[in-house]
């Protein structure tokens, strides 16, 4: 949601969610987001981003509404997109020194 002063904003149907991690709010994330984000109906894929080292974390909801979890700690390593393509964490971390 996006608040203004007269209006209100929402995405609604969303298929792709991206989190950027932070310390002080990980755990919150990773357990009450990650619960809630699974419960939208449209949701296909669900990304957090380690901010300072690479570390990316996803869930992509399979045909039988389960959901796969990958964890990629590695420069190397490529994310997975469900609707086509892929993104390196090499070119997600581009300007971060780890």
């Amino acid at each position: 949601y996006k608040f203004n002063k007269r209006t209100v904003q929402a995405l609604t149907n969303p298929w792709i969610v991206v989190e950027i991690l932070s310390q002080g709010t990980k755990s919150y994330d990773l357990v009450e987001k990650l619960s809630n984000y699974r419960k939208v109906e449209s949701l296909e894929q669900i990304i957090f981003v380690e901010q300072y080292h690479p570390q990316v974390i996803t869930y992509i909801r399979q045909e039988d509404n389960r959901w796969l979890n990958i964890e990629l700690n590695d420069k190397n390593d490529s994310l997975p997109i469900v609707r086509g393509g892929e993104i390196s964490l090499q070119d997600i971390y581009l300007k971060i020194s780890v």
